[in-house]
């Protein structure tokens, strides 16, 4: 009787940990709140997390352009960890190289996964994903050269 109350609680303590105060959360605040940029055969695009705690081990950010004109037109970036992020907002940068795109219109993902915790199972059986898409176009190269 005393252990399936322990349990009970512990259970609880677990679940209000999970879904109600999100302890260990890390989500995308904006995508590029600022237009991207073109430089140097390089287009980069500014992204902000908001990490409730510093050094979050096993958040991970994956990214991607897709060609909206051609869907089979993907062109992944490197995943990584949050491991060195600071507490509070973070803006990053993530590059694309110029020599891959096209003309057109293409729509940024960004999906950050946090499923990662000593203490609490629940965060590995569900864990807390944060996505948004940004859609742009891009001008043909040429034009872009000839601007400068």
């Amino acid at each position: 009787m005393i252990r399936g109350f322990f349990l009970g609680i512990v259970i609880a303590a677990a679940l209000a940990d999970r879904f109600g105060l999100k302890r260990k959360q890390a989500v995308i605040s904006d995508i590029g709140a600022e237009e991207y940029r073109d430089d140097d055969n390089v287009i980069r695009f500014p992204v902000g997390f908001k990490t409730t705690r510093s050094n979050i081990k096993g958040a991970q950010v994956e990214y991607c352009l897709r060609d909206q004109n051609d869907p089979s037109t993907v062109i992944p970036g490197k995943t990584r960890s949050l491991f060195f992020s600071k507490k509070g907002v973070t803006r990053e940068y993530l590059f694309f190289s110029r020599k891959y795109l096209k003309a057109g219109d293409w729509v940024l993902q960004v999906r950050m996964t946090h499923g990662d915790c000593r203490v609490n199972p629940l965060y590995r059986l569900f864990p807390i994903q944060s996505t948004q898409e940004k859609n742009f176009y891009l001008p043909d190269e040429r034009v872009v050269a000839s601007d400068d």
